[in-house]
């Protein structure tokens, strides 16, 4: 499968949930990773990016983390790497 996207497919966060979803498939089956060894960093990229990978770690055994920073004169400082850990239940309507 070709991950490089199109200009269309580079603001679609499908896209980019895909591309994450065939890196955790390729973590497994050439390296031997479990989806808990693998972390996704959203930090930088597009909004639609970040969505994309923010969705294909909806799942708790996916990791996510982003660098958070202060700034001084227009640099980062004092930077910390944060894991979000998402959480969420569907329920039935009624």
């Amino acid at each position: 499968m070709n991950l490089t996207p199109t200009k269309d497919q580079a603001e679609d966060p499908n896209f980019s949930r895909l591309v994450v979803d065939c890196l955790y498939e390729e973590g497994a089956d050439r390296f031997g990773l479990m989806e808990a060894d693998i972390v996704v960093d959203y930090t930088s990229g597009t909004k639609s990016m970040s969505a994309g990978m923010i969705l294909a770690c909806a799942s708790p055994s996916r990791r996510l983390q982003y660098v958070q920073s202060d700034y001084l004169d227009g640099k980062p400082v004092n930077a910390r790497v944060m894991e979000v850990k998402l959480r969420y239940e569907v329920r039935k309507k009624g």
